[in-house]
């Protein structure tokens, strides 16, 4: 009987102490509350979506502006994640790349990618990060995401 409980704890010890932990791989839905700088609170919808690659995760993002004047606006964006450790709570890494706003109708334009601060992952199923100068307007911002 002490072979088999040594057997099991060292089977669980070599399963939870290998590979990357939980993953950062799917899709991620939410907010973005942003206020400041003599404009009004509003809140964006945000998704993202992220592919393991190596030891990092890749993916695209949008951020819905909603509608002003009858138009709407959206950013999109490529996004690289990096974790600090392999499991657990953490601050994460994030590069930001190809940052750009789209109009209905084909319009678009490059916006600057500034990087984004304080990324919190609870290890599981939630990221928090704040957004400072969204959109190089004196906007700062909290974006908080969900596994969808």
């Amino acid at each position: 009987m002490t072979r088999i409980l040594s057997t099991l704890f060292l089977v669980s010890l070599i399963a939870t102490g290998c590979g990357h932990g939980p993953s950062l791989e799917g899709e991620w839905e939410g907010e973005m509350e942003c206020g400041g700088g003599g404009y009004e609170t509003a809140t964006f919808d945000v998704m993202m979506e992220l592919e393991r690659e190596d030891e990092d995760y890749e993916g695209e993002g949008e951020i819905d502006l909603g509608r002003i004047d009858g138009v709407g606006y959206w950013v999109t964006f490529d996004l690289e994640l990096e974790k600090d450790q392999r499991r657990g709570e953490q601050e994460l890494d994030l590069d930001l790349d190809a940052c750009t706003i789209h109009a209905d109708g084909g319009g678009k334009g490059d916006l600057g990618c500034d990087e984004i601060d304080d990324v919190e992952w609870d290890g599981e199923d939630e990221i928090v990060a704040e957004v400072p100068g969204f959109m190089d307007l004196d906007w700062n911002c909290e974006m908080t995401l969900e596994r969808g």
